[in-house]
């Protein structure tokens, strides 16, 4: 393998022949592409090889969200960046065909926040009340509630065994006083998803904002699975 020091064109990345010329930690390398390869069969191999996809999937998914993204980047956790922060983090909860009721998309907590769910076929009612902790978050600009829906067990033979969704509010305003009750509608795609799969999984986020985002504040929810069963019907009528 060579190291490329000082490339005329910058740094490079991909195929050039037959090397391949990566990028790691801000060097370059460039080493030999063998034409051909033994993929191993063995059942473990396939196993491992399923898992590494679904989890690659998911964090690709969770890191392509700028706020999720920005909290796991300024993280306190082993990894150079967010991407592989995520994928370190989740691996041993995804399944060969899912991630799980387990899987996270913020860094692991002591605690999680519990809420109320409502679930309809065309939008999702989350109802929580203020802690200490929003409260004391007055002096942030705004919250923002971040519903990543995953869809999987699906009815009919698919080609995706899982689909990941988005369901996003911004700038909030909170009741101090009482219960929240905050209402994300559902793109059509969503609404059509949930008469196509068994279950979801919701997993779920509230990002504080400031002016300066070195201050980003966030508290990490509890992730539900939801039977989609009696809500597909609903959508059908």
């Amino acid at each position: 393998m060579a190291t490329l020091h000082n490339a005329v064109f910058g740094s490079v990345n991909g195929k050039i022949g037959n090397a391949v010329a990566r990028s790691v930690h801000g060097k370059d390398f460039i080493s030999h592409r063998p034409k051909k390869y033994k993929k191993t069969k063995s059942p473990k191999a396939i196993i491992a090889r399923s898992k590494f996809a679904t989890n690659v999937k998911f964090a690709k998914h969770i890191n392509s969200i700028p706020e999720l993204s920005h909290v796991w980047k300024n993280a306190d956790l082993n990894g150079f960046d967010s991407y592989h922060r995520l994928l370190s983090c989740n691996y041993k909860y995804v399944t060969e065909t899912s991630p799980t009721i387990d899987n996270i998309i913020l860094p692991p907590a002591e605690t999680y926040y519990n809420y109320n769910l409502d679930i309809t076929g065309k939008d999702l009612n989350i109802g929580f009340e203020p802690d200490v902790f929003i409260q004391n978050e007055k002096y942030l600009t705004s919250l923002s509630i971040f519903a990543v829906l995953l869809f999987n067990e699906p009815i009919r033979k698919r080609k995706n065994s899982f689909i990941i969704k988005n369901a996003i509010l911004k700038d909030i305003d909170l009741n101090d006083n009482g219960l929240n009750n905050v209402n994300i509608p559902f793109e059509k795609s969503i609404s059509q998803l949930i008469t196509q799969y068994k279950n979801m999984l919701v997993y779920l986020a509230l990002i504080f904002n400031s002016e300066n985002p070195s201050q980003i504040s966030w508290l990490p929810m509890e992730t539900k699975s939801i039977n989609l069963e009696a809500i597909a019907s609903s959508v059908i009528e």
